[in-house]
């Protein structure tokens, strides 16, 4: 009765791990006609030499905006005098620039995390492939559109960024290849935004106040300068100077940031204060501030 019983119930989870098996396999043969792998294989964000975002109809980009790689080529090494080698040739500093904001430096850490979110997308989780639906999903014509390229103008990357995904579990979006109809959800991906505000490095000055050797500051035809004479020292004219005063100083004025770019030179504006740092190694920082004008 026992071997009888036993048999019995072998049986039953016979039929059930049979049970399992087809339907994983059923599944498993219908992934096996679509690769699972990223959207852009080939795409690296050091190849990268532009891109635009761009919003709008049919009729055109209602909104766009474009970074710009800036290749800023440093001074060469010196030779090396002990064992009269040459020294390395320097490589170029990749920077980037708003060119339709003056030139002004782009954020790199923002641009970085563009080029991040493409590497991530893949064609794990599709939502649909039917035209039909992609104003659904927000991926329709007037959605955002991202375009990468590289060297000789080359498209490395497009697609179309749709509604905000995101869950309580984390950032996501929808997305789909420029020109094609596949929906795919992508996982920490949040909305890319177009706003200037976003991908501008608003930092007024990068400097690190404990390399500032010396400050001048002129204000309505007065000048006045402060030398450091030691790590925690300060003088002006000779006479000692608060330490915690100018480092006070010096850290709020590394603190300023800006909420916009309105020109690339102050043009009618008068300057009424003036502040030129010399850091350490000679370099030397020039900060003017104005008055606002009527337009702001």
């Amino acid at each position: 009765m026992r071997i009888a019983r036993r048999n019995w119930v072998l049986a039953a989870v016979w039929i059930v791990l049979t049970g399992l098996w087809w339907g994983t396999a059923g599944r498993g043969s219908h992934e096996a006609g679509r690769e699972i792998g990223r959207l852009f294989p080939e795409f690296r964000g050091d190849q990268v030499t532009r891109f635009v975002l761009e919003r709008g109809g049919a009729g055109g980009a209602d909104e766009s905006l474009e970074v710009a790689l800036s290749l800023t080529t440093p001074v060469p090494s010196p030779v090396d005098a002990a064992g009269g080698a040459e020294g390395e040739a320097a490589e170029a500093e990749r920077t980037w620039m708003l060119p339709d904001h003056f030139g002004h430096a782009a954020n790199g850490v923002t641009v970085q995390r563009l080029f991040d979110a493409v590497s991530s997308l893949t064609n794990l989780d599709v939502l649909s492939e039917d035209s039909n639906r992609h104003a659904d999903y927000g991926v329709a014509s007037d959605a955002l559109t991202v375009r990468l390229f590289g060297a000789d103008d080359r498209l490395l990357a497009a697609f179309v960024q749709g509604d905000d995904a995101s869950t309580g579990s984390g950032l996501a979006s929808y997305v789909r290849l420029l020109g094609e109809d596949s929906v795919y959800r992508a996982p920490r991906v949040g909305p890319i935004p177009l706003d200037p505000y976003y991908w501008l490095d608003r930092r007024w000055a990068a400097f690190a106040p404990a390399f500032v050797r010396e400050v001048h500051i002129e204000r309505e035809g007065r000048r006045t300068s402060f030398t450091r004479t030691d790590l925690e020292r300060w003088s002006r004219e000779g006479e000692p100077v608060s330490a915690r005063v100018m480092r006070s100083f010096l850290d709020r004025l590394g603190a300023l940031f800006f909420d916009e770019v309105v020109d690339a030179a102050p043009g009618g504006r008068v300057s009424t204060l003036t502040v030129r740092l010399v850091l350490q190694d000679g370099d030397e920082l020039q900060m003017s501030f104005a008055e606002p004008t009527a337009e702001g």
